[in-house]
C-alpha cells in the first residue's frame, strides 16, 4: 500500500544545527519484516560560499607550482577573469614529457557538506595522449588521490568553459588541497 500521509516528528530546540539525524523505517508485509536506514540533517539551507577563489588578478595567493618541465606562470595572453589567468605553456606549446603542477595552498573543509569545485577552463591538449587531471589532498599535500581524481581534461576547449564538479569526498576535511597536473 501506498502512505499518502506525510510523516510529522518534532526536533528539540537544543538540538544543534547542522546534527545527522539517523532513522529506522521497519515494514512488514505477508511475507516478511524489512527494515532501512537513513540519516536527515537537522539543518537550514545556506547559499553557497566560496571557501577558496583566485581570479589571478591580485598574483598567485598563495597558489605555488613545480614537477617536471614546470612552466607554470600567470599569463594575460588568455583570460576569464578580466585579464589573467594561470597557463602550463606561456610560451606557447608545452613540453613533452611533461608532469608538472599547480597546487592550491592548504585549506580547512571542516563543517563544510555538499563541496563543489568549480573554475572556467580552455585547453589545447594532445587528444587521447595529455591530460590535466584536478586532484585532490586529504593531508595538505602531502599525499594525492591520483587514482581517482575530480576531473580529467583532453583534447581542445578553444573558449572558456565553466565546469563544476562534485567533491563531496572532501566534506567535513580539515587540511585539503587542490591541484592541476
Amino acid at each position: 500500500a501506498t502512505n499518502t500521509l506525510p510523516y510529522q516528528f518534532s526536533i528539540d530546540p537544543l538540538l544543534p544545527c547542522g546534527a545527522d539525524l539517523d532513522f529506522q523505517i521497519v515494514m512488514t508485509d505477508a511475507v516478511s519484516t524489512y527494515s532501512s536506514d537513513f540519516s536527515l540533517n537537522a539543518s537550514v539551507v545556506l547559499p553557497r560560499a566560496d571557501v577558496i577563489s583566485n581570479t589571478v588578478e591580485g598574483g598567485a595567493a598563495g597558489w605555488s607550482t613545480g614537477g617536471t618541465q614546470n612552466t607554470w606562470a600567470i599569463t594575460t595572453l588568455q583570460a576569464h577573469s578580466p585579464t589573467h589567468s594561470w597557463t602550463d605553456s606561456p610560451a606557447g606549446v608545452y613540453a613533452n614529457n611533461t608532469n608538472s603542477f599547480l597546487r592550491t595552498p592548504a585549506f580547512s573543509l571542516s563543517g563544510k557538506r555538499n563541496v563543489k569545485v568549480s573554475g572556467w577552463y580552455q585547453y589545447d591538449l594532445e587528444s587521447g595522449y595529455d591530460y590535466v587531471y584536478l586532484e585532490y589532498s586529504l593531508n595538505g599535500g602531502s599525499t594525492w588521490n591520483t587514482a581517482a581524481p575530480l576531473a580529467y581534461f583532453n583534447g581542445i576547449q578553444d573558449t572558456w568553459e565553466f565546469l563544476e564538479v562534485d567533491a563531496s569526498m572532501l566534506d567535513n576535511q580539515a587540511n585539503v588541497a587542490l591541484r592541476y597536473r
